[in-house]
């Protein structure tokens, strides 16, 4: 996917993740059973400000939920 974008390589970083989570399953059961879950991975590394943004193309549930998981909330 990466090598078709037209985005600046040099503005994007690649995070190892174990695990992802499938179309098919339920986000809130794979995601409490797999912690290190791309999906998570990316949520921690935005709010450890390792990075501004997630972008993926996974199942939209499963986002947002890693999203109140993993990044804080706003005051």
């Amino acid at each position: 996917e990466l090598a078709r974008s037209q985005a600046d390589r040099r503005r994007i970083r690649i995070v190892d993740a174990a695990e992802v989570i499938g179309m098919d399953e339920q986000p809130r059961e794979a995601l409490a059973a797999r912690p290190d879950a791309s999906i998570l991975v990316a949520m921690r590394t935005v709010a450890a400000g390792g990075a501004d943004a997630v972008g993926s193309g996974r199942s939209h549930r499963a986002r947002v939920l890693a999203a109140g998981r993993g990044l804080p909330r706003s005051p």
